[in-house]
């Protein structure tokens, strides 16, 4: 059973009220199970569910795309966004917040990547 509801998430981020929120909220808790949940220090459930609910809103803007506006004009009115987005879970005020709710810090580790190498040990006969 999901940590939080499409009831919960729709109260943060604004969507339809017909939109299904519960392969975003599917997503969230997958990923918290996998990560944060597992942190030392561990995080409280009530914490579980913050880190949860703004996961959530985040794979909804992200799939939405709003989360990468800056700049919107729809007629003659230009919408202009604040704020400082950078990619992954730095690319929404959700995954942001998300982030700072995690401190275990085990969220800010999620996709990064990590350089591999290798080196030849045999020996030549």
């Amino acid at each position: 059973m999901a940590r939080v509801t499409d009831a919960e998430v729709k109260e943060i981020i604004d969507v339809a009220a017909s939109t299904d929120l519960s392969p975003f909220i599917d997503a969230a808790d997958g990923l918290v199970d996998r990560t944060v949940a597992l942190g030392t220090p561990s995080l409280s459930a009530a914490e579980l569910v913050s880190v949860t609910l703004f996961l959530s809103a985040h794979f909804l803007s992200v799939y939405e795309k709003e989360a990468n506006l800056t700049e919107l004009t729809t007629d003659a009115i230009t919408s202009k966004y604040a704020g400082k987005y950078g990619s992954g879970l730095q690319s929404s005020q959700y995954g942001q917040t998300a982030l700072a709710l995690d401190t275990t810090g085990l969220l800010s580790q999620v996709g990064s990547t990590r350089q591999a190498s290798l080196r030849n040990i045999a020996t030549a006969p």
